[in-house]
């Protein structure tokens, strides 16, 4: 999968969506670059590296769940339309 969040052709989704970064690759690069600085970084009051790597995959975790139920709904539209007898699209 790109790195863009994931779209859907079916029911009109944004199809530029795909060429978005995701914020949690901007994230991911701010984090390394925080590495570099100190490995164990820790700016107080739980703005700590760890922290804030650990919000990135919380974050990636959502949008996994997010794109899976997304995919469902999109398979199970698509098996409501060929059961109507409508074309369904492939994208």
């Amino acid at each position: 999968m790109p790195a863009g969040i994931r779209s859907s052709s079916a029911r009109g989704r944004n199809e530029d969506a795909n060429t978005l970064p995701r914020p949690s690759d901007k994230a991911q690069q701010r984090a390394a670059g925080l590495t570099s600085i100190s490995p164990t970084l820790d700016l107080g009051n739980n703005l700590t590296l760890a922290a804030h790597n650990a919000e990135i995959a919380a974050t990636r975790a959502r949008l996994d769940a997010y794109n899976a139920a997304l995919s469902t709904g999109d398979a199970t539209y698509n098996t409501l339309r060929e059961a109507e007898g409508c074309p369904t699209s492939s994208a």
